[in-house]
């Protein structure tokens, strides 16, 4: 009889999640320094070959900024430096060259690396080598800017701390002022259409697109989860949401599926019993039950008085 043989878990990288700084930060937020790692911390190369039999340990995001552009007619090659301030060079090797804009690949932009693999180049550089552009995303704006609004999402995430404007900085109070946020990103809020207009021509007129973006990457996939010790993950691509939450959303937003509401509820009416009757020693015996149930029922009948 062939033994059997067990699949190996997936490597892990980086920082232990019991690292200060990684209980520092919740799981997606874009400065966590597993999900969201410095190149240093990324996974080794071919570490994993992205196809449905080889799960990744979990989801990690490379972000860096686009500084040098040194890009030939045969190959895009970037210089590009990550959050811990780290140069590396970002070359693209997409067999289909159609699959993504290279015309938002500028100078000062940020590039994201969805499971991002350190690579050792010919030359003697080192860096991150894409072939799956599926994989690769470029926000319009600085690094710096980026974790600025992840920065201003995460302020308006808990629920006990107080939100200011983002115009003139005035904090929401119950009794004095109720702040808007804005229709499209939902991750701006304004005390009034002024501060509202003065923000969108100041700036959030270009990043209100990278609000939207950097909440759909935070949302799109369970950062919390760790293949090692649960359910095997799935490579979830940009633009792309993980079944699972997928799943969540559908049972969430099912017409079918009917949601008591216990609050709204109108009290049960219970009908008048017709009908009375004394237990004047002993216990009913059967007969004597049933004849008083039937006086209940139909109370037009006589009703037996128990002896």
């Amino acid at each position: 009889m062939p033994s059997r043989r067990f699949k190996p878990s997936p490597p892990d990288f980086g920082p232990e999640r019991s690292d200060p700084k990684c209980k520092e930060f919740e799981a997606n937020n874009l400065r966590h320094p597993k999900n969201f790692p410095a190149y240093k911390h990324c996974a080794p190369y071919r570490a994993y070959s992205k196809n449905e039999e080889d799960q990744p340990s979990h989801h990690w995001c490379y972000l860096g900024e686009i500084m040098v552009d040194e890009s030939s007619p045969f190959c895009v090659v970037l210089g590009v430096k990550d959050k811990d301030g780290e140069y590396v060079r970002v070359a693209f090797y997409f067999d289909d060259n159609n699959s993504f804009d290279y015309k938002s690949v500028k100078i000062g932009s940020t590039i994201a690396v969805m499971y991002a693999e350190k690579h050792n180049f010919l030359d003697g550089s080192y860096g991150l080598r894409l072939e799956h552009p599926k994989f690769v995303k470029i926000f319009p704006c600085k690094l710096e800017t980026l974790l600025r609004i992840n920065d201003d999402i995460e302020s308006e995430t808990p629920v006990d701390c107080s939100q200011k404007c983002k115009a003139c900085g005035k904090e929401e109070h119950p009794d004095e002022i109720s702040l808007l946020r804005c229709s499209r990103c939902l991750g701006a809020s304004y005390c009034g259409k002024e501060c509202q207009m003065d923000a969108w021509n100041a700036g959030h007129k270009r990043e209100c697109k990278v609000f939207i973006a950097v909440n759909d990457l935070k949302r799109s996939r369970d950062w919390r989860s760790y293949n090692i010790y649960a359910e095997p993950l799935e490579w979830v691509a940009f633009g792309q949401r993980e079944k699972s939450l997928k799943a969540r959303d559908e049972r969430l937003t099912d017409p079918y599926r009917v949601n008591p509401e216990w609050k709204d509820a109108e009290p049960a009416v219970s009908a008048e019993l017709q009908g009375s009757f004394t237990v004047t020693s002993g216990e009913l015996i059967w007969g004597q039950l049933a004849s008083v149930l039937e006086g209940l029922v139909n109370p037009a009948h006589d009703q037996p008085t128990p002896a």
